[in-house]
């Protein structure tokens, strides 16, 4: 008599916040918002449930819900990084700098390690042309932290925007050796021989290596970018 067929196993479906989440990754955001509110329905004092919303609304444009969203997820899970972050971060794209810088250093505190909530304050203390506070919180970072070519390229734009663009060449430049070809430590490099007088080649050069490994750059930082290599030609 023939053995019985076994019946195919099915993949066990993913838990609830993982399929959420991986959906919002996938840039589905009505999927994502769907199962997120499924989340809030069966837990409403889900902080992820609430901090997945907020992504929801961020990516769709809408900042001052996705930071009412973050609110309620830091009210839940006030020692948590994740939504002290987004809050912090979500206050700064509103114009709201001090209070972003605030709660960003709230999000530090609950978590030191992440090079995120150095980088998101650095760019708040910077828009609110407090650059030197902006320095003594990266040269105060953790090592771990402090290691990462992003941490030390925000350090680097951070010291040039100081007027300290010798301190800053020597950081790009130490910092390439570790990290060659990084864009965002060539950026820094070629913006700090910019500002010395008798360096504008290697700021060409730099930065056009910037601009080939297709570093983001704030308008105005493009801007210069652009004046200096039109200038090159």
């Amino acid at each position: 008599m023939p053995a019985a067929s076994t019946p195919p196993t099915r993949e066990p479906a993913d838990p609830l916040p993982t399929a959420a989440m991986k959906a919002l990754a996938e840039g589905d955001l009505e999927q994502a918002e769907r199962l997120f509110r499924t989340l809030l329905s069966e837990d409403p004092d889900s902080a992820s449930g609430h901090l997945g919303l907020s992504a929801v609304h961020e990516a769709r444009g809408d900042v001052v819900a996705a930071l009412s969203e973050a609110r309620v997820a830091a009210s839940l899970d006030p020692e948590s990084f994740p939504p002290l972050y987004a809050t912090g971060r979500l206050l700064g794209r509103l114009g709201a700098l001090e209070s972003g810088i605030e709660w960003l250093e709230r999000a530090r505190l609950a978590d030191p390690s992440r090079p995120d909530g150095y980088l998101a304050a650095v760019t708040l203390l910077g828009e609110a042309g407090r650059e030197e506070e902006a320095i003594d919180l990266l040269g105060a970072a953790p090592e771990s932290v402090a290691a990462e070519p992003q941490v030390a390229a925000a350090l680097g734009l951070a010291l040039v925007n100081a007027g300290r663009a010798e301190e800053a060449s020597e950081l790009a430049l130490d910092r390439l050796e570790r990290h060659p070809g990084d864009g965002r430590l060539s950026l820094v490099a070629g913006l700090a021989f910019a500002e010395m007088a008798e360096r504008t080649d290697e700021a060409v050069s730099y930065l056009e290596a910037a601009v080939v490994a297709g570093v983001d750059m704030p308008a105005r930082v493009h801007l210069s970018v652009a004046r200096l290599l039109a200038g090159s030609q």
